[in-house]
């Protein structure tokens, strides 16, 4: 019996981490905007930064629920990528207001800010070669080689910078 080809499933791997990774920064960043609204989180100074429609701004003032913030958040956010550091170091303003947020998230994962900056974009790189380039060299005309650790890797690695997050970023202000 011939091996099996699990190149793709790599390549699968690769991509869904890095959806599940700017997905949870979404998220994250939605819920601390939304628990500050309510009041279960402290405001930061960016907490102002968040935009609402007025039709939306029109039904707080008169008096309805406040479930729709959150859908606001969301929208607000629905056209940004939260993958690469630089827009991960941003997006975490509406989580914690401290300066130097990836710097601290680096660190708490031993690494330098710029070796952590180079490796998670190498990361959201490869996923980019994927997806919009069918994993092709241009030069060469041939598909990249990917094997399961460096597909584990990368998984690995965003599990590590989410679990980095929620201990440098979000505990310590979430009040609970």
């Amino acid at each position: 019996m011939g091996s099996v080809d699990m190149s793709e499933a790599f390549r699968a791997e690769i991509v869904l981490a890095v959806s599940a990774w700017d997905s949870y920064v979404h998220n994250l960043c939605v819920e601390a905007i939304y628990k500050s609204f309510l009041g279960s989180r402290e405001k930061n100074k960016h907490y102002g930064e968040a935009r609402i429609c007025l039709s939306s701004a029109e039904q707080l003032a008169s008096g309805g629920s406040t479930s729709w913030v959150e859908g606001e958040v969301r929208a607000q956010f629905s056209r940004d990528t939260f993958q690469r550091a630089d827009d991960i170091a941003k997006a975490l303003r509406f989580v914690d207001d401290r300066p130097k947020r990836l710097a601290r998230v680096a660190a708490s994962m031993t690494y330098s800010s710029e070796v952590f900056r180079q490796r998670l974009n190498a990361i959201v790189d490869r996923r980019n070669m994927i997806v919009h380039e069918a994993d092709i060299d241009p030069v060469w005309g041939s598909v990249r080689p990917i094997g399961a650790e460096e597909a584990e890797e990368a998984s690995g690695f965003l599990l590590d910078c989410v679990v980095a997050i929620e201990a440098e970023c979000w505990e310590p202000h979430n009040g609970e």
